[in-house]
């Protein structure tokens, strides 16, 4: 065990296989890779973590992580908008962007159902919340 977490540790992440859980070196490489922030893949239906709502979720993002990448959801929809508006030769607004967006959610969720694009509409109404806000 002692090489397999020196070896570990020189990784990006572990791949679990299925029955890690009864398995004491499995474990333990778990907690590892997880106190060291690597990438854990687990095998169907045995990841421990807690699953968060969509609606948390979407509220860390668009406070977050995405509000640091983009800006706040008026700038960003605004800039957004002004571009469809000229393309369109149509007035758009900010929140007929984010409207917009769920409903491409929407359409891809019909063709793929993820969890990803329930959050990401989620998200776009907070998104027209936080805009109102402003």
């Amino acid at each position: 065990m002692r090489e397999d977490i020196k070896d570990l540790l020189n990784c990006e992440g572990i791949f679990l296989l299925a029955g890690w859980l009864d398995s004491p070196g499995a474990v333990l490489e778990y907690k590892v890779a997880l106190a060291c922030k690597l990438q854990i893949i687990y095998p169907e239906d045995t990841d421990p973590r807690p699953k968060r709502s969509v609606l948390v979720e979407a509220d860390q993002l668009t406070r977050g992580a995405r509000q640091e990448s983009y800006g706040h959801p008026s700038d960003n929809h605004s800039r957004t908008a002004r571009f469809w508006s000229t393309y369109l030769d149509v007035k758009i607004s900010p929140q007929q962007v984010c409207f917009l967006n769920v409903l491409q959610k929407i359409g891809r969720s019909m063709h793929a159902p993820d969890r990803d694009h329930l959050v990401d509409i989620v998200g776009y109404i907070r998104n027209v919340e936080m805009i109102e806000d402003h």
